[in-house]
């Protein structure tokens, strides 16, 4: 029976039917309050046990609560009341402190019932289902209370024979054991002194019956509740009872033929003398265990003073309980946070260790379906524990299926499920490294090696939009580009191998003329791939392609379900392709998103993706307008701001647009990837004065090469920034350096240190091996050719460069402005000034004012050439009232290009307004690193103070960047200021050693006069081999000059005859 009388309130319910068919609740209460009156009063119903229904009620007399424990009719019909009321008496007769005493006890019609006093507390089964097992100390603590209780009623002949936690009272600190003798007193007034089997009910509880109370033998003694004592104890130390099984019979079979574990099995830190005290209490045979409980006694009072305070209990290994609500919390919470770590740790190592999403993805998906499971088990583990605590049928808890869920196979089961998928995932990372297997990479096959390079294709469109294949082709190089193992040949290689191929360089790059051009410049693969259009969506997929057999060697297909998620398509896709070709997840996940570092706008990235095609076939006007679109869709477009700066600067433009483009670029870096986040904050430092600007230039673009050595516009840019720095020597290192295949612009800066250094022999050799790399007429090379027969005053070479690329209409747009510089050289200023006319509407044109301007400007120089200072005034006046001019912002004027005119013109106060102007313009000291010298010299000369210019142009000269600037102005200064000696050093100091190229008009105009000069001082000196050699280099410059130049050249012959005479 249960004796647990504290905690639940059933409030009556006259509805509900008792077992017996025919008594209702209001019968059995009505018979029940007649049979009880006046001495109690029944207050509400409180539960019931395994054989008996519970009511609390009130002594009328005393005004005290006290419990009236009901047996079921059926039960009742077995019973002969006289007797059982005698032999109740027998255990009321008990009084212990340890026990529950029994106040009264009778029958009404066929109710029977007996009266106990309402303790406050809670059963010993309920503290155990709650908590599982207990501490040592506490056990003890309530065996010695139990024990001495059992002693005591032993003493007086009475067994209780239904020894269980459910029939021990906790009360604060105290244990008391109730239903003392109501199961011996059942089975004596059974009719003829059965044992009550006509009713299918047992008395006694299975998982607590000693063998041979399990056997029915009429015989049993006290020992019996020193067998069940022992259970208890062994599931007050373990935790769990010593035996478990599906059924009451099998649970009687149990106790009588198996030997249960040792406790300490289940639990260390179990003095061993309460050990062995548990064991002996379970022998089979009576006679083996303790005689008495009067020895147990003993034991215990032995431990008491032995035993620790410190002991703590083991968690339970259990969660049953009676109370759902105070344990199922808990239990859940704990799964749950459990739950929550195992997925983070999946989720941490796929990060760390480069797994496949799949990895902790499962590893959820095994939590959730662990949840419904730990739930289930979690009920049915509830049920178990009231079964084994209250006597009651377990079988329902145990039969069909639900055998499979107990605790132990829940956490088999969930530890199995993850052991399964660290098993899939340490085979997947064994499939990778071992080239075998659905993880292959092409790296680990052998396919490829880290060394192979690869050509993207442009994807094949299969759709009406002719922009979207395109803007993916663009996206996906950039997200490739990011790739620590998908090693791509840039646009500027693939352009020039198209070159070599006799392929124009604004053709389709298909699969098949892509995989040519892998064959011709080493590559192994090609990346080809095709967008199909699919309902509002799209459908990407992409092959990677084996160069020479044209095998596929991935495949990867990814959708998009409209425009807005285009974008992160492709970003899959790369994703998938980089995977397959053997990059670590780890990796591929730490690169920044397409979104992010190119542009969230499918419009922008379209017409950028035009404009790269358009750049790389060498079309920088038609460029300029699509990067402007592509920024105005988009003003956070930090590729296309690169661009736009590198096309101004390409173009000559004004260095205020080029300034601008950086800048913006500059400020968006976050959006770009980290190499092109590099070579933007090397175009900005770039276009800035300064030599902290300078250095930061370098830094960045070293950076660059660091995260990609051969990366070309990195190698590219850093080289002509070390030319621009005059640094030479270490430009040609860097250009060196390059293991590519050739590069236009690379062989360019190659050859601009190579002339700063006046290494003809070896720049003469790359030219060469420049010539039979590169097409005929390829504009990067032929603009190094050129550059080069001018810098060495090889004339008549740099004509035959220019007539190789001229038609009959004259030179193309790349070449018109050689010939021009090589006109002027000659003294063909009229020939020159037609075709400054053709260069000045193509500016305007393509809306280059300040290209223009400078343009405008040149016709000042002739006048000054010619000696004609009026008709340089007048030019002047009408390019500065010109449309070239005309409402041209002030960080768009040419201002150092104005100054030498102003100067030689003696207009010293435009040229003080005009040195006011540039002190607060961003042009200021870019271009001419001593920009302030140069002015301060340029007003001396304009006053008329020849020493001072002189003093000025000479540091200068000495001190700047480009080859020198300002040489050929201090050799007229000191000429002017009748110093021959230092005139003579700076003339040749210049015509040595000057370069001559883009618009640098002192190189190109006073060369000529600067050897006619050389002849005259030497002349003057009396170094006629000097003299001579200098005046015939100048006649044969100018042999074929303009009508109106033609009296100085005859005059230089005249002074040549005379020397040749003497």
């Amino acid at each position: 029976m249960a004796a647990v009388y504290f905690g639940i309130n059933h409030p009556l319910d006259v509805s509900s039917r008792l077992a017996h068919p025919d008594l209702t609740l209001t019968d059995l209460l009505a018979q029940l309050t007649a049979a009880l009156a006046p001495a109690y009063r029944i207050e509400r119903e409180l539960g019931g046990g395994g054989m008996s229904r519970v009511f609390v009620a009130e002594d009328t007399a005393l005004g005290r609560q006290v419990v009236v424990k009901v047996l079921p009719p059926e039960m009742a019909a077995e019973v002969a009341s006289d007797r059982f009321t005698r032999e109740v008496r027998v255990a009321a007769s008990l009084q212990h402190p340890h026990l529950v005493p029994v106040l009264s006890a009778g029958a009404a019609g066929s109710v029977i019932y007996y009266v106990m006093p309402l303790i406050e507390g809670e059963s010993l089964g309920e503290r155990m289902a709650r908590e599982g097992a207990l501490p040592v100390e506490d056990v003890v603590r309530i065996l010695r209370d139990v024990t001495d209780a059992l002693a005591y009623a032993h003493a007086r002949g009475v067994v209780h024979r239904d020894i269980k936690p459910a029939n021990i009272l906790l009360s604060g600190r105290h244990a008391m054991v109730t239903d003392f003798g109501v199961a011996k007193a059942l089975t004596d007034a059974a009719d003829g002194g059965g044992a009550l089997t006509g009713t299918g009910l047992a008395l006694g509880t299975p998982a607590y019956m000693a063998p041979e109370q399990a056997a029915a033998d009429r015989q049993l003694d006290h020992r019996a509740d020193i067998y069940a004592l022992g259970v208890v104890a062994y599931e007050m130390l373990a935790g769990r009872p010593p035996f478990s099984a599906p059924t009451p019979q099998a649970m009687l079979a149990a106790h009588v033929a198996l030997t249960p574990e040792p406790v300490d099995r289940y639990r260390s830190g179990i003095p061993p003398a309460l050990s062995a005290l548990v064991m002996r209490s379970l022998e089979k045979h009576p006679a083996d265990r303790w005689r008495d409980a009067d020895a147990i006694v003993d034991q215990l009072d032995a431990l008491r003073a032995s035993t620790p305070t410190s002991t703590t209990a083991v968690p339970a290994r259990t969660s049953a309980e009676l109370k759902p609500a105070r344990r199922r919390l808990p239990v859940l919470a704990l799964f749950v946070a459990v739950a929550i770590l195992v997925i983070a740790g999946a989720f941490a190592l796929s990060r760390a260790a480069g797994l496949p999403d799949w990895v902790w993805l499962a590893t959820l998906g095994a939590m959730l379906v662990g949840l419904p499971i730990i739930l289930y088990t979690m009920r049915l583990e509830h049920g178990r524990a009231a079964a084994r605590i209250t006597g009651s049928h377990p079988a329902p808890h145990d039969a069909g299926h639900r055998r499979w869920f107990t605790w132990r196979r829940a956490m088999l089961g969930g530890g199995a499920a993850l052991g399964v998928v660290a098993l899939l995932s340490g085979a997947y990372v064994a499939s990778r490294a071992l080239g075998i297997g659905p993880g292959a990479t092409l790296l680990s096959r052998g396919s490829l090696s880290r060394a192979d390079r690869l050509i993207l294709a442009d994807f094949e469109n299969r759709t009406s939009d002719s922009s979207i294949a395109g803007a993916v082709t663009e996206a996906l190089r950039v997200d490739l580009g990011q790739s620590r193992v998908a090693r791509l040949l840039d646009r500027r290689e693939v352009t020039a191998g198209l070159e070599r191929m006799g392929v124009r360089r604004d053709t389709i790059l298909g699969e098949q003329i892509a995989r040519n051009l892998a064959l011709r410049e080493g590559a192994k693969a090609v990346i080809a791939g095709e967008i199909t259009r699919l309902g509002d969506g799209y459908v990407l997929t992409a092959r990677i392609v084996s160069a020479d057999s044209g095998a596929t060697l991935a495949p990867v297909r990814v959708t998009a379900d409209d425009d807005r998620h285009l974008i992160a398509a492709v970003n899959r896709l790369s994703s998938s392709l980089r995977e397959r070709i053997g990059e670590s997840l780890r990796s591929i996940r730490q690169t920044e998103p397409l979104e992010q570092v190119t542009t969230a706008s499918l419009p922008a990235l379209r017409v950028y993706s035009d404009g790269i095609r358009v750049f790389d076939a060498g079309d920088l006007p038609a460029a300029r307008r699509l990067f402007v679109r592509a920024v105005e869709l988009d003003t956070g477009f930090a590729m296309a701001w690169r661009k736009l700066a590198t096309v101004y600067f390409n173009l000559g433009s004004s260095l205020r647009l080029a300034q601008d483009a950086a800048a913006h670029a500059f400020a968006h870096r976050d959006r770009l990837t980290p190499l092109e986040r590099y070579l933007a904050e090397g175009s900005y430092y770039l276009t800035q004065p300064g030599a902290d600007a300078r250095r930061h230039t370098l830094d960045a673009l070293r950076q660059a090469l660091d995260v990609s050595p051969e990366n070309g516009p990195a190698r590219n840019n850093l080289a002509l920034a070390l030319n621009r720095d005059g640094r030479f020597v270490e430009a040609e290192s860097v250009a060196r350096a390059w293991s590519g295949r050739p590069i236009a612009t690379i062989v360019d800066n190659l050859g601009d240190a190579l002339i700063a250094q006046h290494k003809w022999g070896e720049l003469d050799s790359m030219l060469a091996k420049a010539v039979h790399d590169f097409p005929p007429g390829q504009p990067g090379i032929f603009n190094t050719r050129v550059n080069a027969a001018m810098a060495a005053r090889r004339f008549a070479r740099a004509d035959t460069i220019l007539k190789s690329v001229e038609g009959p209409a004259g030179p193309p747009p790349y070449a018109i402005r050689w010939r021009i510089v090589l006109e002027e050289a000659r003294g063909h200023y009229g020939r020159a000034a037609r075709l400054l006319a053709i260069a000045a509407d193509t500016a305007v044109g393509e809306g280059d004012r300040f290209s223009a301007a400078i343009i405008a400007l040149i016709p000042a120089y002739y006048g000054l050439a010619r000696g004609q200072p009026t008709r340089a005034r007048q030019e002047l006046t009408a390019a500065l009232a010109g449309p070239a001019f005309r409402g041209l912002d002030p960080e768009e004027m040419p201002y150092e290009e104005m100054a030498p005119v102003l100067a030689a013109l003696g207009d010293a106060a435009e040229l003080r307004r005009l040195h006011a102007a540039v002190a607060g313009a961003r042009e200021y000291g870019v271009w001419q690193l001593t920009g302030a010298t140069l002015w301060a010299a340029f007003e001396a000369q304009s006053e008329g103070r020849w020493r001072a210019a002189a003093e000025g142009f000479s540091r200068s000269a000495r001190t700047t960047h480009c080859y020198p600037c300002g040489a050929l102005y201090a050799a007229q200064m000191w000429d002017a200021a009748n110093v021959p000696d230092s005139a003579i050093a700076y003339y040749e100091f210049g015509v040595a050693r000057r370069g001559i190229y883009n618009s640098d008009l002192e190189d190109r105009l006073l060369y000529p006069v600067a050897l006619r000069r050389l002849g005259d001082l030497y002349d003057a000196k009396g170094d006629r081999k000097a003299a001579l050699d200098y005046y015939q280099r100048f006649v044969d410059l100018w042999r074929t000059a303009d009508a109106d130049l033609q009296p100085i050249v005859k005059d230089v012959q005249g002074k040549m005859s005379r020397l040749t005479a003497e």
